[in-house]
């Protein structure tokens, strides 16, 4: 009865008795006539009967065949079932490490991966935080399953797909001038102290880039080095800082528009392969989480 196992050959025997020729089978499961008739041979040399009546037409189901027929369907759909629990428990049982950037880790990916949760409760999760490079190396090496990054990644390893998008603002404290309008211009912070994080981070880059092209220079600079670093030192009066929209939180500051800002997408990076469903469900959170708007922001 060890044929009842082989899932091929029961696969290939329905395709031809569903079809009624060999040719049509071959058509349907992409593979040659002569391949498909071996396996027949095989499995009616296994059964010990034959399976079926060939004629110059085509080929129908003898008594037997018809017999095996109803309980090959049967092998057949319980193994999938089974095939599916076993993927199903895996993927629930899965740790997925997710590697990006301060602002993507700290702001958008928690909303996201609770969401992921409640469709994947078994998930576990790692976090990662690093700058672009760093973590798109973390990929290559196999030390992360999935990235969220705000530039898309060259190269045809990697699938990338955008979730997102955000702005620049400056972030001001509370007591700031800018704070009673809606919006300033760019060349008013040549008047301010940026604080600003450190030069890998990718907001730190746009920010330098934009300004520079537009011949703006920031009274003086003070580096805080991290996203959180930066925000206190805004609240506590030594500066104002330039910082994506979605991370414009913090006691005691508010967000304001600048003319021009740069606007950047952000994108969900995976090798090609792996966890495809939480892949899909994580972009879906995070779509939704980045549809939320930042709170307290002016304009």
């Amino acid at each position: 009865m060890g044929w009842l196992r082989d899932e091929i050959r029961l696969q290939i025997f329905l395709a031809v008795a569903e079809e009624g020729s060999f040719s049509g089978a071959s058509r349907r499961l992409g593979a040659s006539q002569p391949s498909l008739s071996s396996h027949v041979a095989a499995l009616e040399s296994s059964v010990g009967q034959a399976l079926f009546i060939r004629t110059a037409r085509g080929v129908r189901l003898t008594a037997a065949g018809e017999a095996l027929a109803a309980h090959a369907k049967e092998v057949l759909a319980a193994a999938e079932r089974a095939s599916q629990a076993v993927q199903a428990a895996a993927r629930s049982e899965k740790r997925l490490r997710i590697g990006g950037g301060e602002v993507l880790v700290t702001y958008l990916l928690p909303p996201a991966l609770a969401a992921l949760k409640k469709a994947l409760p078994g998930l576990e999760a790692d976090l990662r935080i690093a700058d672009g490079p760093e973590i798109i190396e973390a990929l290559h090496q196999g030390l992360l399953d999935v990235a969220i990054l705000a530039d898309q990644p060259e190269g045809p390893l990697h699938t990338a797909r955008r979730f997102g998008q955000d702005q620049l603002v400056c972030l001001c404290p509370e007591d700031h001038p800018f704070c009673i309008r809606n919006r300033i211009a760019p060349r008013e912070l040549a008047q301010e102290v940026l604080v600003v994080r450190h030069a890998g981070a990718a907001d730190r880059r746009k920010a330098d880039a934009w300004l520079a092209d537009l011949g703006v220079k920031p009274r003086a600079l003070m580096v805080a080095d991290t996203l959180e670093a930066l925000k206190h030192c805004v609240a506590a009066g030594l500066g104002v800082g330039l910082v994506p929209r979605a991370a414009a939180r913090q006691e005691g500051t508010k967000p304001i528009s600048v003319v021009g800002a740069p606007v950047f997408d952000y994108y969900q990076v995976h090798p090609r392969g792996g966890n495809e469903e939480a892949f899909e469900l994580l972009l879906g959170a995070l779509r939704e989480a980045a549809r939320r708007p930042s709170r307290g922001e002016r304009g």
